[in-house]
């Protein structure tokens, strides 16, 4: 292994610390080890220069990244491609791949060359504009194929792999054209005919004129030129081209959705994803979402870390019973959500409000666990009179990560935010490696550090695979709400608390080892709430207790409303 020096001090870097970084990439279980070498050596890494890590990082990324991408791997959902358009060779297996490109003299090439012109255009303004750029292609039998492709930078993956690789090109498959359509239906308020115009235009030669487009619709110009303002009105996209790319993303996130679902998951059990855009004005960002139950009470959740939109199984159900319509978002960068530029708690409680602004809800509830608690709580304050009543279960406030915590999670964490140049490539490597033994052993071992929360896992393996699912989902696209979340409870924003006029009930276990009572306590001084303990409980009271979680929640809104 190379010893790396820093110029100013000598400062090598550690041998064991690689080593155990490359075991981790090999076998994500073995983050313990990276926390405990990360404590042996932190005042020696302190005082190395980053940048001479990067070599270092970039292995253990690379050796993780590979391990992960053979086929039917979470790593593999995109395709990397050189500077000049072509594939990086370790991806053969990608069957739908040969649909455009084929192996000549250890070559890859494009089969069709009239696909060139379009991959080089769309490569020369990704590279300008550092952001997705849409791309239409035809497939060996004719056929229209979309995709988009963009910088693997701005797709916040792994740095430098794989080696040459400059873009990332994603491919919407052939069969989601109802899925899409159910969504721009749903998400976006679009009428049947203008989510049947934005399938049109996708299939459709991009410079078909509208004239043609609506003659195949069967529609006047007129009329089809309407539709397609309307829906650039509805998300506020400026022109046909950014529409196409964001109904392709869709395609592609929605299939992507359908990848990551846990082998034993029930899809009765998790409604299809909505979207809301946040900010179109200056930041256009897709917030993914889902909406369980139609009661007349609207309830927002915020999720834990690595957690997404994804409640326990029979939650619609549930929130029926109870007159609930819960909405579960997914933060930025989790899941399907956009990452933003801005990752606090103002931030984040400011696209909460845009969305109940853009619902049109003149009343919500909140329901907040362990780290969506403090987002649960900033919210309240920034939307005020618009707050029934919150409900944190397990739940953590907005302020920074105890000293003291000993879990080894906490540990973890705190190594971590002390060496942020890491920050990234262990969640990088964590995403690269996930799939569900391995995510499942984790949780296992961070949630079973309690003796209740280890038997229930142990006598609910349904809720264990719930929770694995979640925890794929929320890294299938990037490890940006990870990073952003830790770095944001690390030093947060000041969110004035005072300012939350909702009554709030608090439900927490007394053994929780990752959100302690008195932490959130702490954050609660001077608030009317009412709280209980249960004792012998930790972090996984929510999924012990959901169903009275749900009554007591509605039994708190009655008992507003009546007010």
């Amino acid at each position: 292994m190379t010893e790396i020096q820093t110029d100013s001090e000598n400062q090598q870097l550690p041998k064991n610390f690689i080593d155990v970084l490359l075991t981790y990439a090999i076998d994500p279980t073995q983050w313990e080890q990276v926390a405990r070498e990360l404590h042996q050596h932190e005042s020696s890494l302190s005082r190395i220069d980053p940048t001479e890590f990067l070599t270092s990082l970039s292995q253990a990324e690379a050796l993780a990244w590979h391990l992960g991408s053979g086929p039917g791997k979470a790593s593999a959902y995109y395709h990397p491609l050189d500077r000049q358009g072509n594939p990086i060779q370790d991806f053969s297996h990608a069957a739908e791949m040969g649909e455009f490109f084929q192996l000549r003299n250890s070559c890859w090439e494009l089969i069709k060359k009239s696909n060139a012109a379009p991959v080089k255009l769309a490569m020369a303004r990704a590279r300008k504009l550092q952001r997705p750029t849409f791309l239409q292609l035809k497939d060996v039998s004719g056929n229209i194929r979309v995709g988009y492709i963009t910088p693997l930078a701005e797709l916040q993956t792994a740095t430098q792999i794989p080696a040459g690789a400059e873009f990332a090109f994603f491919l919407a498959p052939l069969d989601i054209e109802d899925r899409v359509r159910r969504v721009l239906e749903v998400s976006f308020g679009f009428t049947r005919a203008e989510a049947d115009l934005c399938i049109c235009l996708l299939k459709s030669d991009i410079d078909l004129p509208m004239s043609l487009v609506a003659q195949q619709l069967g529609s006047a110009e007129g009329q089809a030129v309407a539709q397609l303002q309307s829906t650039l009105d509805r998300t506020g996209l400026k022109n046909r081209s950014e529409l196409l790319l964001m109904t392709t993303q869709l395609a592609v996130l929605l299939a992507r959705g359908a990848s990551v679902r846990g082998s034993q998951d029930n899809t009765a059990d998790y409604p299809e994803h909505q979207f809301a855009i946040i900010d179109a004005t200056s930041e256009p960002r897709r917030l993914a979402y889902r909406t369980y139950g139609s009661g007349q009470h609207c309830v927002i959740y915020f999720h834990e870390s690595a957690g997404t939109s994804r409640l326990p199984p029979g939650t619609a159900m549930l929130a029926d019973r109870h007159d609930l319509r819960i909405i579960a978002i997914g933060r930025p960068g989790f899941g399907f959500s956009d990452p933003a530029s801005s990752y606090n708690f103002d931030a984040l409680a400011r696209d909460m409000c845009e969305f109940v602004d853009q619902m049109g809800f003149a009343k919500v509830h909140l329901l907040g666990f362990l780290s969506g608690g403090a987002h649960a709580l900033c919210s309240a304050a920034l939307l005020r009179e618009a707050v029934g009543h919150v409900m944190l279960v397990a739940a953590r406030g907005p302020i920074p990560y105890a000293r003291d915590e000993a879990t080894s999670l906490a540990v973890l964490r705190r190594k971590l935010i002390q060496q942020p140049w890491l920050l990234k490539t262990f969640f990088n490597i964590l995403r690269s490696r996930a799939n569900e033994q391995s995510v499942a052993a984790i949780l296992k071992r961070i949630y079973g550090v309690v003796a209740d929360d280890r038997s229930f896992l142990k006598a609910r393996p349904d809720i264990l695979n719930h929770m694995t699912g979640y925890a794929l989902e929320s890294l299938s696209v990037t490890v940006a709400g990870l990073v952003g979340e830790i770095s944001c409870f690390s030093n947060p924003t000041f969110v004035n608390l005072m300012q939350i006029s909702a009554n709030l009930t608090v439900w927490h276990g007394e053994e929780d080892q990752i959100a302690s009572i008195e932490q959130l306590r702490q954050s609660l001084v001077g608030l009317n709430y009412s709280e209980r303990l249960f004792n012998g409980q930790g972090s996984l009271l929510m999924y012990a207790h959901w169903e009275d979680i749900l009554a007591q929640l509605a039994t708190d809104i009655a008992r507003t409303s009546q007010r």
